[in-house]
């Protein structure tokens, strides 16, 4: 008869065996535990750092563009004429932020007089809704009907505050001697003084329409009609678009130019901050991933120095009935367990430097309102890439450790 070849098998283990000894492990070897450690959060709190510095100086930028509600404004060129179904398109685009029909931009102006008999003529009507960038987020009252809001400017010069009212008056003059209309108008709010600077009243669309038509001759009454949505009746002449974000204003603008409608933005501001954060996002990329590589190939030769240390330990886990999956987990756990460990311990050192870093930017540059500014989301992002760098410096270690063979732990050393 032949003689079989008997092939070492393995033996079920017992529950929680492997976790005891991978801890086992990491304690008899924790001057090298210690080390891997700190290798870890030594390349890690940098990134984190540099992470948070690239965030809160994008961040501060685009908080100072934003502060002005221009920023995101669409401007229609000229007296456009739009029909109810574009508008009806733009209040559906998700780029859209906010959209309103605008009336003519020959005649959108009114005369205001305050309750002390203060007259301020050729007022801006703007017309405006829910979600209109220039009012305050925290807006009760919204514009509509005789509810408008003031600018900062035209609120100084007639000398009211929300809650009173001032006299609207609007003028035409159809063949005849002039004639006009007084409606009183409820002062819901007054604008900050960034949102308008000059002489300003912000109304629903009703009244824009209403003073129009009164204008026109079509209406003898100057009385707001109730308009649902962006019902109007026939053509507009444009109207107030805001785009939802910064990387919106371009591709919406490039989409009216397609359509044969001229805009004017303020591309040239985004354009600036968004190559700066590509760039910061280049070179961080650059950093991590240099840190990332010395790192890995460290812990890597570290690891493997490891299982060649303990081959005699390994093997008499091989011949307890381990199989090479088994052993070949010791190491990736380990390094698994290690890399967490330092992106935890990175996390900790970066909450003081990140303190010391925002007081050396507010010491030299006060007025920009840099800071480091980590979120959890970006940090959780990190922790995985760490965990990722552990299992690739492990891969080799595993890949080592699996090939112990039962039998070289009868051999003397």
């Amino acid at each position: 008869m032949g003689r079989r070849s008997v092939r070492p098998h393995s033996l079920p283990l017992a529950p929680g065996l492997l976790p005891r000894v991978i801890l086992a492990e990491l304690w008899l070897q924790r001057r090298n535990a210690v080390l891997m450690l700190l290798i870890v959060a030594s390349v890690v709190a940098p990134v984190l750092l540099l992470l948070g510095l690239k965030t809160g100086v994008v961040t501060a930028f685009q908080q100072t563009l934003l502060r002005d509600p221009r920023t995101l404004e669409i401007d229609i060129v000229g007296a456009r004429a739009l029909s109810e179904d574009r508008l009806r398109a733009l209040a559906a685009d998700p780029r859209v932020g906010f959209v309103v029909a605008r009336t003519r931009a020959l005649n959108p102006t009114i005369d205001v007089a305050g309750p002390n008999g203060d007259l301020v003529s050729v007022v801006d009507l703007v017309t405006s809704g829910p979600g209109d960038p220039l009012l305050p987020p925290a807006a009760v009252q919204l514009p509509a009907g005789v509810a408008v809001w003031l600018s900062a400017t035209l609120a100084e010069g007639l000398g009211v505050v929300p809650g009173q009212e001032v006299t609207g008056i609007v003028a035409r003059k159809s063949g005849g001697p002039n004639s006009r209309a007084m409606l009183a108008l409820t002062v819901a709010g007054v604008l900050d003084a960034r949102a308008i600077g000059h002489r300003a009243m912000l109304v629903g669309l009703d009244l824009a329409l209403a003073a129009e038509r009164f204008r026109d001759g079509t209406l003898d009454v100057l009385r707001p009609a109730p308009v649902h949505g962006m019902a109007v009746a026939g053509m507009v002449a444009g109207a107030r678009l805001y785009a939802r974000g910064l990387r919106d204003v371009q591709p919406l603008a490039r989409s009216l130019a397609e359509a044969g409608i001229e805009t004017n933005t303020r591309q040239q501001r985004i354009a600036i901050l968004l190559r700066l954060e590509q760039e910061l996002a280049a070179l961080l990329l650059i950093v991590a991933f240099s840190a990332g590589v010395g790192a890995c190939l460290a812990l890597m030769v570290l690891l493997w120095i490891d299982v060649e240390h303990k081959r005699r330990e390994l093997a008499m886990l091989r011949l307890f009935g381990l199989s090479p999956r088994a052993v070949a987990a010791i190491p990736v756990a380990q390094a698994l367990l290690l890399a967490f460990a330092g992106a935890l311990t990175a996390g900790g050192l970066y909450v003081p430097a990140a303190a010391l870093f925002d007081l050396i930017l507010r010491r030299v540059a006060v007025e920009t309102g840099f800071r480091c500014i980590l979120t959890p989301g970006a940090y959780a992002m990190v922790l995985f890439a760490v965990l990722g760098l552990g299992l690739a410096a492990a891969a080799a270690a595993a890949w080592r450790a699996a090939r112990v063979m039962p039998a070289e732990a009868l051999r003397r050393r």
